[in-house]
């Protein structure tokens, strides 16, 4: 997952990790601002939903970033 990542801490402008927990089939992505603290989101995949997707990785990264977005209160 550090392409996403970095792709997620390049668009906000700050350091991104994103992680993937099997047992809850969640993706969770923390923000760490500069004005301290930290945004953490979560979304709950479908491993057969992203492989029928025409491009998941897109996708999952839209969703994520809309998120931090809000939550940023960037959106």
């Amino acid at each position: 997952m550090s392409r996403l990542a970095e792709d997620l801490a390049l668009t906000l402008g700050c350091p991104v990790e994103v992680s993937y927990r099997e047992e809850t089939r969640e993706v969770i992505a923390v923000a760490r601002p500069q004005s301290g603290g930290e945004v953490r989101v979560s979304l709950t995949v479908s491993p057969m939903g992203l492989w029928l997707m025409d491009n998941p990785f897109v996708a999952l990264k839209y969703d994520l970033l809309k998120q931090l977005r809000r939550q940023l209160g960037q959106a």
